[in-house]
């Protein structure tokens, strides 16, 4: 089946839908009316023969062939936006040792599987990474790079946005059981919370709710939310599978939050030599691919 333009508009269009579990949030998320996008999903399903997805008025979900499609189609969208950015730094041997910091489960769920490639491509460039979340390593440990997210980036540092991470407020179906739905965000009285901060937690207090767990890595927060521990602020891109598949449900969606950017910094004195400047185009596509869908062309 040839790739042209518009089935690779609805491939995007399918992994949207997918990912959000909504053709309504994935019209708001692309851009494209609603009715483009069923039609363009019905025509998909059509040409293959198969139904991808369970259409219901609560929520969309994949079926197993969708499900099975659906990750094939991730890594051929994934691996279009690899080729773009090799063109983009083009064919030169890369080589020389590379240090970079940034968070845990940054690195380990968005950059080191896909940092992999880059390293079998390149077979003189060596990468250190190193999982942390202050500033204060880049001066100490001489890091040529982090990648950081939100929070004031000190004059002695140049910033170099990457991406606004959409947050959503979530609990797991354990935890709302038997609970009164809350109404709003100002309104948690009577309800746990599960934070990343201590300045995040005290936001959600002053709307009534009790704070019971406090972890500065996000990925143990993320967890002890989908145990059922509490109510809880994470990026969108952590727990879109969690979402599609109901282990976790995502309260006020409409009510406005702040983004968490992501960016990275590098001390004012410090140039980026080709590899760095290499190994930060390449981090920073893996970051922008998975939060945020592909751009609809």
């Amino acid at each position: 089946m040839e790739l042209t333009v518009d089935r690779l508009r609805s491939l995007q269009l399918f992994r949207h839908v997918a990912t959000l579990g909504s053709f309504s949030a994935a019209s708001r998320e692309c851009g494209v009316p609603q009715p483009s996008i069923s039609r363009a999903i019905a025509e998909l399903e059509a040409d293959l023969g198969v139904r991808l997805l369970n259409r219901t008025t609560r929520r969309v979900g994949l079926t197993a062939q969708g499900r099975r499609y659906l990750e094939r189609v991730d890594d051929a969208l994934r691996c279009l936006s690899e080729a773009e950015s090799v063109v983009r730094t083009g064919f030169a041997e890369i080589e020389g040792d590379v240090r970079v910091s940034l968070p845990g489960v940054i690195g380990r769920r968005l950059v080191a599987p896909r940092l992999t490639r880059a390293l079998l491509d390149h077979p003189s460039l060596r990468v250190e990474l190193a999982f942390s979340d202050g500033l204060g390593d880049l001066t100490d440990r001489a890091f040529d790079f982090a990648i950081r997210v939100s929070g004031a980036i000190p004059e002695a540092f140049v910033a170099l946005p990457i991406v606004e991470s959409r947050q959503c407020v979530v609990a797991s179906p354990t935890y709302l059981a038997g609970r009164t739905l809350p109404a709003s965000m100002s309104k948690l009285d009577g309800h746990h919370g599960v934070f990343r901060d201590a300045r995040t937690a005290s936001l959600f207090e002053s709307a009534g709710l009790t704070t019971r767990f406090i972890a500065d890595d996000l990925e143990l927060a993320w967890r002890a939310t989908r145990d059922g521990l509490g109510i809880s602020v994470v990026p969108f891109w952590l727990v879109r599978e969690d979402l599609v598949a109901e282990r976790l449900v995502e309260l006020f969606p409409g009510a406005p939050k702040p983004a968490g950017r992501i960016t990275a910094v590098h001390l004012r004195t410090h140039e980026l030599g080709p590899a760095a400047r290499f190994v930060l185009d390449v981090v920073s596509q893996h970051i922008r691919d998975a939060v945020m869908p592909l751009p609809i062309i």
